[in-house]
Parts: structure tokens; sequence; C-alpha cells
């Protein structure tokens, strides 16, 4: 089985974000937290360091994503 694993950084408009993907052959499993302000590089790896594992453990506990789309 192969799982494919992303992370993203981005601003919503108001509050900066971290966006987990994680698809395997069952589905695709996402999650979000708010960050608040812009976080820098070193505060960017110490939250993942801290709260990496619990932002996959909550994809993981998602209900998968299913696509309708034909690849």
């Amino acid at each position: 089985m192969v799982i494919r694993a992303s992370t993203t950084l981005y601003y919503n408009g108001q509050f900066w974000c971290i966006l987990f993907e994680m698809e395997d052959d069952s589905g695709r499993y996402v999650s979000q937290e708010v960050l608040g302000a812009e976080p820098g590089s070193a505060e960017l790896i110490n939250w993942i360091h801290k709260n990496g594992s619990a932002l996959i453990e909550k994809a993981v506990c998602s209900s998968p994503i299913h696509s309708d789309i034909e690849q």
C-alpha cells in the first residue's frame, strides 16, 4: 500500500493555519489547526515537533473523503 502525505502552511485571511493531508487506497484524510500569528521557522518546527503527531492522529481518526472523479 502506498501512502501519500503533505503538510501545507497557509494564511486564511485572518490566521495562519496548518493543513495535513494523507491519501491511501481507502481514501483521503485531512486535518487542520489554526496557528494564529505568522510563525517563524523555529516556531513552526517546534509546533510540528510538539503537535505533529496529534495532527496526524486527528486525520487518521477522521472519516475518509472519497473522490468520485476518475483519474
